[in-house]
């Protein structure tokens, strides 16, 4: 963890962790950069960490959030899963 990260109680995490979810779930336009991100500096995890958790390069995570690669869908699945969150494609209202 993020050496400035301080351990807070169980029912804060759970609190943390639904307003992030709400966060995600009222942006579907941000791009997956933008989400990973996001949902990396939200938690509080290095970039390292995050690569370690997802199972990923740590090099995955840095060009994907600078938008220097574009990732497979295998390797978003594998980035999301850890967190309970899954890529979905829906229609668009229009």
């Amino acid at each position: 963890m993020d050496k400035r990260f301080h351990p807070i109680p169980l029912n804060a995490q759970v609190q943390q962790r639904q307003a992030l979810y709400d966060t995600l779930a009222s942006h579907p336009e941000w791009p997956f950069a933008q989400i990973l991100r996001h949902l990396r500096t939200s938690l509080h995890l290095t970039q390292a960490e995050m690569a370690l958790l997802c199972q990923v390069a740590t090099q995955t995570i840095v060009k994907t959030e600078n938008g220097q690669s574009s990732p497979t869908l295998d390797t978003v699945h594998k980035i999301l899963r850890p967190f309970g969150l899954q890529w979905r494609i829906t229609q668009r209202d229009s």
